[in-house]
């Protein structure tokens, strides 16, 4: 009996050795803090370009449960106002996770945090860092003047003004973008190009010739580059691109309605350089010269007369303006004197008062004599009409 009682005992003994060691500890699992990618540290977000996006590098885990991400978003450092908060997102492919976040309120600096868990433990929160939502900025659309609806264009490269868009906020520098196109629905664009805006008005000139004969159609938008802020576009209006000046539709202020005028000259240059204002053309020094009526003593001859036509509020508007003696291209006229020098009567409204502006197109040619029409007739012909620009 006593051999069984011996084994009893170590198996007692073996048990109590058990039972003094326990079960194995189960290891704790090691988290790591995400790293703040963007918006980052003192970043500004544009009101406008809302939502704003919250990513970071993604944290690891020694554990083999999968981990999600909490996202806070506060008013303070300290995270006790929280006006934003998304949990349990998943962790995201390409090492970063990203959450977008509702629209904030404008003007405010806003400070963000993210930390990990895995369903027993949570991680340590990643890095505080703070970004600024900046105000809320407002463009209207800006308004379409020249060309008005419907007009007749006469410059194959035609200049385009709005009025300044109005806004609210406080804007950055604001740039207009200008499209024109053959179609009402923009779906081709033939001119484009984008104006920093000028004081009350903004323009666009065209760099490349457009299609006489053609309607086209034009529409802006205004933009603040800085706060990304851009309008609505503007309304679309339309205009007929056609050649020269139609003498038929002219008001003529000064001379006769030279449209009937046979036209026996083409003119071969003209220009304006602010003093004077040139007129060649191939029958200059060939028509007769006749003597000036206006000269008692008869010593005075003179070929013809240099025209002028100005659009002015959608009508052309023309008349003989100086006399030029045989062979004589060029006569001394300025801003100031082009019109009230040609066109002195009151009555010969509104050329009386017309000032070019830089950059304005007009209209001029070169007749027999005209203005003393029909006393000092000659031939009764003309030159075609040549559109230049005042510099």
């Amino acid at each position: 009996m006593k051999p069984r009682t011996l084994r009893l005992s170590g198996w007692l003994f073996l048990m109590v050795g058990v039972a003094a060691c326990g079960s194995p500890s189960k290891p704790t699992d090691t988290l790591t803090a995400p790293h703040g990618v963007t918006p980052s540290q003192g970043a500004v977000v544009a009101f406008a370009s809302q939502p704003v996006t919250l990513t970071v590098q993604n944290a690891t885990s020694t554990g083999k449960n999968p981990v999600t991400y909490t996202f806070d978003v506060a008013t303070d450092s300290g995270f006790g106002n929280i006006v934003f908060t998304q949990g349990s997102v998943p962790a995201g492919t390409g090492g970063q996770t990203s959450i977008t976040v509702d629209k904030l309120p404008a003007n405010q600096v806003y400070y963000w945090r993210a930390r990990i868990a895995d369903g027993s433990a949570n991680g340590p929160v990643a890095n505080t860092a703070s970004f600024t939502v900046g105000p809320d900025i407002v463009i209207n659309a800006p308004q379409l003047l020249t060309p008005g609806d419907g007009d007749t264009v006469n410059d194959t490269k035609p200049t385009f003004t709005v009025t300044d868009a109005t806004h609210t906020g406080p804007v950055g520098t604001i740039y207009y973008r200008f499209d024109v196109s053959t179609s009402s629905s923009f779906s081709s664009v033939v001119a484009s190009g984008t104006v920093k805006e000028t004081s009350t008005q903004t323009s666009y000139t065209v760099t490349a010739d457009l299609t006489v004969g053609t309607t086209y159609y034009w529409r802006v938008t205004a933009t603040d580059p800085a706060n990304s802020v851009t309008s609505a576009a503007s309304s679309t209006e339309s205009f007929k691109l056609e050649a020269g000046i139609d003498l038929t539709k002219v008001v003529y202020v000064l001379g006769p309605n030279i449209s009937t005028w046979a036209q026996t000259s083409t003119i071969t240059n003209a220009y304006a350089d602010g003093s004077q204002l040139c007129i060649y053309h191939t029958k200059l020094g060939i028509w007769p010269a006749t003597n000036y009526v206006y000269d008692t003593s008869g010593g005075t001859t003179v070929e013809g007369n240099q025209w002028v036509f100005a659009n002015i509020n959608g009508t052309w508007y023309g008349g003989a303006a100086d006399w030029y003696r045989p062979g004589q291209a060029c006569k001394g006229v300025d801003a100031n004197s082009i019109g009230q020098q040609a066109f002195y009567q009151p009555s010969q409204e509104p050329l009386h008062s017309w000032i070019p502006h830089s950059g304005e197109i007009f209209g001029v040619a070169s007749t027999t004599p005209a203005r003393a029409w029909p006393s000092m007739s000659t031939l009764d012909q003309r030159t075609n009409v040549a559109l230049i620009r005042w510099p």
